[in-house]
């Protein structure tokens, strides 16, 4: 039993009232609902290697995600805290792999005499959903605990 005690899991409660249940099927819907949205904006051409909505990479951050969200539900705060920590990572790892795609995908219209393009690729609107889980999760991950610590 050390082994329980070493992780923190006598702290578990699963008292589990309303409000902290809706903010988490608040938080898993929005996740849910992120997976697929588009991250990048190709607005003359269509990615064929590459999908546009990086949904080759978002199933570990679903995972993970949703990982911290029932963690955080039954009052695991650490251990909510160091999967929300994972999956901040991976959300940076995949902002940065979107500004390489932008990035190459406008160094090749330059270089091409033959495009006559008005818009640049860039970042779409499906990164303001994705971090809004992560972001809502994380202030209530610090509301509960402000709330709990004397």
């Amino acid at each position: 039993m050390w082994f329980f005690r070493f992780f923190g899991f006598e702290h578990a409660d699963f008292k589990i009232t309303t409000e902290r249940l809706g903010i988490a099927i608040f938080c898993a819907i929005l996740t849910v609902g992120s997976t697929f949205t588009p991250v990048i904006n190709t607005p003359h051409i269509s990615l064929t290697d590459y999908p546009s909505d990086l949904s080759n990479s978002r199933g570990f951050l679903l995972m993970v995600e949703v990982l911290s969200i029932g963690l955080n539900l039954i009052n695991l705060r650490r251990w909510a805290g160091a999967w929300l920590g994972i999956s901040l990572i991976t959300l940076l790892t995949d902002l940065y792999a979107a500004f390489e795609v932008t990035d190459s995908i406008n160094v090749y219209f330059a270089k091409d005499p033959t495009l006559h393009y008005t818009q640049h690729a860039g970042l779409a609107w499906g990164w303001w959903f994705i971090i809004l889980g992560p972001t809502i999760m994380t202030l209530v991950w610090v509301r509960d605990f402000i709330r709990e610590e004397p």
